[in-house]
């Protein structure tokens, strides 16, 4: 609004104005302190308190030197090749033939139209018809 036009307005029209802007704010308000303190709270779940920490200088020491796996670990062994690691598996055949067996609610049985019943259905030219694999 313009201020010619809230000059214009009665008093009491712009007291209702105002109070409806106090109770947007307040809600506004209340949703944001809402959104803080559930960010507070995730921000707490993720990086944990910021009174825990070591009491024991020594215990402190005793959780950064000690590390099992490096400590049996031979360092000078080479890293295995991708294909030492996982043996690729060959795909057997005739299974998806198989699988489609499985299925029970498959038939093969195919409704075939005609093209002047697509070109009615679909309109001419708006439909392909597909491979039969």
């Amino acid at each position: 609004m313009s201020q010619e036009e809230l000059e214009a307005m009665p008093v009491s029209i712009l007291v209702k104005l105002i109070m409806n802007q106090q109770e947007t704010i307040e809600t506004l308000t209340r949703h944001i302190d809402e959104l803080t303190e559930q960010i507070r709270l995730m921000n707490q779940r993720s990086f944990g308190r910021k009174t825990e920490s070591s009491q024991f200088v020594q215990q402190l020491q005793f959780d950064l030197g000690l590390n099992e796996a490096e400590e049996i670990s031979d360092e000078k062994a080479a890293d295995p090749v991708l294909d030492e690691a996982a043996p690729k598996k060959k795909k057997a055949k005739g299974k998806k033939q198989e699988d489609w067996q499985k299925i029970t609610n498959h038939r093969d049985e195919y409704l075939e139209l005609t093209e002047d019943e697509l070109n009615k259905q679909y309109g001419k030219g708006k439909w392909k018809r597909l491979s039969e694999e």
